[in-house]
């Protein structure tokens, strides 16, 4: 006597075409995510525990990708992650970019802005393992550094509804690390177009 093969339960039906789906979707985009670094280096102040990261789109061979690589965000204290408003482009977006090989040249706007000239260079590779690397570089105290992170240190914060509209920037501290992994930094007043906002 033949039996025949019922069908699995509607509900394990659905899990299993839910599962399927989801694979699909995720496995062409697995890639590309895996080939962008999310945060090279950081700018934070003494306003919030906010920062704005800097990371890189990158090839699957590790070069840069496209004319404009490199891009910034908001990486909230709760760990969330927001595009920068329009209005806040001026203070923290990228003023110039420049893809040369595997190496990105940039200006930020929090010195252009400020008067101040301080470029940046990142550059990627493939390390050993096989994973994707960058590193900014920039001139610290007058010698190349491996660049970490800045800090904006402000004053006369004026805030409206928990929102930050306007104030003053004292200094931006550089940190990084020398050709001997030991850590360097450079404060640097704001030499002009200081205050910001209302």
């Amino acid at each position: 006597m033949l039996i025949k093969e019922q069908p699995p339960p509607s509900h394990l039906r659905l899990l299993s075409s839910i599962l399927i789906n989801v694979g699909l979707l995720l496995f062409p985009i697995a890639p590309s995510l895996a080939e962008n670094i999310p945060s090279i280096f950081f700018v934070s102040s003494n306003n919030n525990g906010n920062q704005v990261h800097y990371g890189i789109k990158l090839n699957q061979d590790c070069s840069p990708k496209g004319s404009k690589p490199v891009f910034a965000y908001w990486r909230m204290k709760n760990g969330s992650t927001k595009n920068l408003l329009k209005e806040q482009r001026p203070a923290f977006d990228i003023a110039t970019q420049s893809v040369s090989g595997d190496k990105v040249n940039i200006s930020l706007r929090v010195f252009e802005g400020r008067g101040m000239k301080k470029p940046l260079t990142i550059q990627t590779l493939r390390a050993n393992d096989g994973i994707c690397r960058a590193k900014a570089w920039m001139v610290i105290n007058g010698k190349p550094a491996e660049l970490s992170n800045f800090y904006l240190s402000l004053a006369n914060i004026k805030r409206f509804f928990g929102l930050t509209i306007g104030g003053r920037v004292v200094s931006i501290t550089v940190s990084g690390f020398n050709d001997n992994r030991k850590a360097v930094e450079e404060i640097i007043p704001c030499p002009s177009q200081c205050s910001f906002g209302l």
